[in-house]
């Protein structure tokens, strides 16, 4: 959606509608956004995830209708930026975090970080975004 190498900031909201009112604000504020990268993305909810009762289990927002998602891109920090990244705010497509050296997040603590995790969590059953043993 969005290319590698780039600073982002991300934040959605659930709607129960989208009226003319809600599209003239998304309008009116996406003509200010300072990068042609920045996206506004609306998705549809609802559908089968709907029709299970809310009560039934953890997920809250199963009437939703919309999902708008605001992504905002800037490069002007990019010459300022160190060799680490937060491991939260790294951009990269699924196929590529694999490959990112565990040293970037962590630094010269990168393979006691691993050490912990083949301890304590042998089979990766903790694992989201980044899978840390199987990074470079």
């Amino acid at each position: 959606m969005v290319p590698h190498g780039r600073n982002y900031y991300q934040s959605g909201i659930f709607l129960k509608d989208l009226n003319e009112e809600v599209i003239s604000i998304i309008g009116k504020h996406y003509q200010a956004v300072p990068s042609p990268m920045s996206v506004v993305m609306i998705e549809t909810e609802g559908g089968k995830i709907a029709e299970l009762p809310e009560d039934e289990c953890a997920v809250s927002w199963r009437q939703t209708r919309f999902c708008v998602n605001v992504v905002a891109a800037w490069e002007k920090l990019k010459p300022y930026k160190t060799d680490s990244t937060y491991i939260n705010m790294f951009n990269v497509p699924q196929e590529e975090k694999d490959k990112i050296p565990i040293a970037e997040f962590f630094g010269t603590h990168a393979a006691r970080v691993k050490e912990i995790k083949l301890k304590w969590d042998p089979k990766n059953v903790f694992q989201a975004q980044t899978n840390i043993l199987k990074m470079a």
